[in-house]
């Protein structure tokens, strides 16, 4: 058996973003942003949006919520001023799962008070379940 390895985030994306406005709007500051047309690893080689996000580190556990808790953390507090950025800007805002696994599967149980802090952010959710040896983003 192997434990899914599990890592969550939070992005705010368009076309149009320009990373070096939201650094100065924000008080929050991104593990990863890049606008559109820079250099990024991967097939594709240069960003198609432009990107703005916050993220977990990898870890070792099945429990979803676990990894979106502290996500929740990070950017606890900062509601208001990411609804500003992403209304102004008209932004796409997500929170993503990505879930790595062999044999065992991550779980997904949310409490009401774990949704109602995501509602918060009015944004979408996805969780992605690939194979452990798929290709990781940074």
């Amino acid at each position: 058996m192997s434990t899914p390895i599990l890592r969550a985030e939070f992005v705010l994306a368009h076309e149009k973003l320009d990373p070096d406005i939201l650094r100065a709007e924000l008080e929050l500051q991104p593990s990863k942003a890049h606008a559109r047309g820079d250099p990024i690893p991967g097939p594709l080689g240069t960003a198609r949006l432009g990107l703005w996000q916050v993220h977990t580190h990898r870890r070792t556990t099945a429990d979803i919520e676990e990894v979106l808790l502290e996500l929740l953390t990070m950017i606890d507090g900062h509601e208001s001023e990411l609804a500003r950025v992403r209304r102004q800007y008209e932004l796409k805002a997500g929170f993503s799962v990505d879930a790595r696994v062999n044999t065992d599967q991550p779980f997904l149980h949310l409490t009401a008070s774990t949704i109602s802090r995501l509602a918060a952010f009015d944004a979408s959710l996805d969780i992605d379940v690939n194979p452990m040896d798929s290709p990781m983003s940074d």
